[in-house]
């Protein structure tokens, strides 16, 4: 999907975003630009126990604010 792509990558930085497969082959030719360790850092970013922690949180701010939401 595109959303998570655009979340993932960072365009020009660790890959890049395309829209039509004519964009893609362009892009190839400047696959030499990225580097590897902003490639490891970015993927870094998403550690398990990161996403994990995040998770959690969202779902305490729902159980949140279902405390505070009146009986319906």
């Amino acid at each position: 999907p595109r959303h998570l792509s655009r979340r993932v990558l960072i365009n020009g930085e660790t890959g890049f975003i395309f829209e039509t497969t004519p964009d893609a082959i362009d892009k190839v030719g400047l696959i030499q630009s990225i580097r590897r360790q902003n490639c490891r850092r970015r993927a870094e970013f998403f550690d398990v126990d990161r996403m994990v922690e995040g998770y959690i949180k969202v779902y305490e701010t729902i159980m949140e604010r279902e405390a505070t939401m009146p009986p319906m």
